[in-house]
């Protein structure tokens, strides 16, 4: 039977932004929590993916906490040791992006139930893979590890030369705000302002 997590992807620097994106205050609550509270309605494991040294960051009640397989190195050494440790699927996103509903996350799990044969199964704008959202089965570990080992490093990079097949998309319109700017952090404040939290719809 298979078994999936969640690896949120929590190593960022917010370089960009100047500041760190998941202590942002949206609807109350800091973005991480926020965040973690959306993914909840999937009912699935959640496990923050943290920088080593990171010993500030804490956890909401029942989150597991896995440090970085190479901090600062980007996602792929980080999804890389996440299959190796759950030895299962993982659905990988990011921590730093509020989704308008997990509608889309349920979608994309859907259509890996109708894609059997894909390795990996992602979100697509436009013709772009959208690699931080995406579910992973073990059988990309090998081929991913052997990318790794090569010095590549850009998993958008590897998606892209996987062979045809391996790699089911699901295209969408749009996923969430990118926060890299004063304008778009008002718009994530005012969607969080909008969306009802599973505690909040089951109460």
């Amino acid at each position: 039977m298979t078994e999936r997590a969640i690896f949120l992807l929590c190593g960022g620097r917010s370089r960009r932004l100047g500041r760190d994106k998941r202590l942002l205050d949206v609807g109350g609550k800091p973005l991480l929590d926020a965040v973690v509270a959306q993914l909840a309605a999937l009912r699935l494991p959640i496990f923050l993916g943290l920088d080593s040294t990171d010993d500030r960051t804490g956890s909401p009640p029942g989150i597991g906490r896995w440090w970085d397989g190479a901090a600062g190195r980007g996602p792929l050494p980080n999804l890389l040791a996440a299959l190796r440790r759950w030895g299962d699927e993982i659905l990988l996103c990011p921590a730093d992006r509020l989704l308008p509903d997990v509608a889309a996350l349920a979608a994309l799990l859907a259509h890996a139930e109708q894609a059997p044969e894909a390795d990996v199964v992602v979100f697509e704008i436009d013709g772009r893979l959208e690699p931080l959202h995406g579910l992973y089965r073990q059988r990309v570990l090998a081929p991913l590890s052997e990318a790794w080992g090569a010095g590549r490093e850009s998993l958008r990079e590897f998606l892209t030369g996987l062979p045809a097949g391996a790699c089911a998309r699901l295209p969408v319109d749009a996923l969430g705000i990118d926060l890299n700017s004063r304008p778009k952090i008002a718009s994530l404040r005012q969607l969080a302002k909008e969306t009802v939290w599973p505690s909040e719809a089951t109460n």
